[in-house]
C-alpha cells in the first residue's frame, strides 16, 4: 500500500556541494559544470512553475519554486518528465529530493 503525502512546499532541495566536489574529483571541473548545467536545463524544462536557483549555505543549493506544489505529485511529475525526455541517461547522478516547509 502506498501512502501519499500532500504537502505544500515552496522550496525544492536539489544538490549539495559534497556531490559537486565528488564529481570534480572523479570527472574534472569542465565535465562537472556540464553535468550541473544539463541538470538545471532538465529541471527548468520539467516544471511549469517559476524557478529561482540559489545557494543558501556553504553546502546546499535550492531550486526555489515561486508557487506552492504538492510534494508527492510534484516529485512524480518530475521523474516522469525526466524519463520521457530520456535526458537523464546522460547524467551520471540523480537529483536528491528534499523539502523546506
Amino acid at each position: 500500500m502506498r501512502v501519499f503525502f500532500y504537502v505544500k512546499i515552496y522550496a525544492f532541495l536539489s544538490v549539495s556541494i559534497n556531490h559537486v566536489e565528488y564529481f570534480k574529483g572523479k570527472y574534472g571541473m569542465l565535465y562537472t559544470e556540464n553535468i550541473l548545467r544539463k541538470g538545471v536545463q532538465i529541471f527548468q524544462k520539467s516544471t511549469k512553475e517559476d524557478v529561482k536557483i540559489c545557494r543558501v549555505s556553504e553546502n546546499i543549493f535550492y531550486f526555489w519554486l515561486m508557487e506552492s506544489v504538492e510534494l508527492e505529485i510534484y516529485i512524480q511529475q518530475l521523474k516522469e518528465a525526466f524519463r520521457k525526455k530520456g535526458e537523464e541517461e546522460d547524467l551520471p547522478f540523480s537529483f536528491s529530493n528534499g523539502i523546506v516547509i
